[in-house]
């Protein structure tokens, strides 16, 4: 299944389903495919991206491989969102169950949308020179990765349906703690979003975050993060270089 490689949980959240802002109700919505928010069975969905770099190959670090203008991390919605730290763990962005609402399907699973016209390769991934001009659902071709193929993203999906009214007791033990699941990750979609999603700003700050856990303090923080960046221009000009050799 999808995020096996890292899962992680945020700080709880005190927020009541009324009471989460119009930011967090946005950011929940925009994993439910469009046109599908009445409905009684909708299809929700995750973008997962990934970069490559030379002697490096493919893949979702940070650094590593995403370069500090990037807009997305390793999972996201259609536009990326929420980007930062907290898109680096599939089990932060992946959807949470609503009350009220059982999963359909048991496991999440790659959308293979456009594969009969190479729109996606045989693992479901669409290719491109940059993460904006990946777009859903893919268009002919894109399956096919070539000398100017910087990313790529694929669709994870998973059906859920609406429970009959009176079918579900909420205060049943199960019906709670799906219910605090859902108000956490409200919460942590809206505060993302009042960051303004994605961007170096929010990794930095991880970044730093995670050397002062590392022990390394202040200076020693400050300094592994200049090297950071010092690595992650030089793979960005690198990739500028071989764009143009590439033309």
């Amino acid at each position: 299944a999808a995020g096996e490689e890292g899962l992680g949980h945020g700080p709880a959240s005190s927020r009541s389903i009324g009471s989460y802002d119009a930011a967090a109700a946005a950011a929940a919505a925009s994993f439910v495919v469009p046109g599908e928010e009445d409905e009684d069975e909708v299809l929700v969905e995750v973008f997962e991206h990934e970069r490559v770099q030379p002697f490096r190959g493919w893949g979702h670090t940070w650094p590593g491989h995403f370069l500090p203008s990037d807009k997305v991390g390793h999972w996201g919605d259609r536009s990326g969102a929420p980007g930062g730290a907290m898109s680096m763990l599939f089990d932060r962005v992946a959807p949470k169950l609503p009350p009220g609402w059982a999963w359909r399907d048991a496991e999440w699973s790659v959308d293979m949308t456009g594969v009969e016209a190479e729109g996606c390769d045989a693992d479901g991934w669409a290719y491109a020179m940059d993460f904006q001009w990946l777009a859903w659902p893919p268009e002919p071709a894109m399956g096919r990765a070539g000398i100017k193929s910087f990313v790529r993203r694929r669709r994870w999906v998973r059906s859920r349906l609406r429970l009959p009214p009176g079918s579900y007791d909420t205060s049943d033990e199960q019906q709670q703690q799906q219910a605090a699941a859902f108000r956490q990750q409200q919460a942590e979609l809206g505060a993302a979003a009042g960051r303004g999603g994605a961007g170096s700003g929010s990794v930095d700050a991880a970044l730093m975050a995670g050397l002062g856990g590392l022990g390394l303090g202040s200076e020693g923080g400050a300094a592994a993060a200049a090297a950071t960046a010092a690595a992650a221009a030089a793979s960005a000009m690198m990739t500028r270089f071989m764009r143009v050799v590439s033309d």
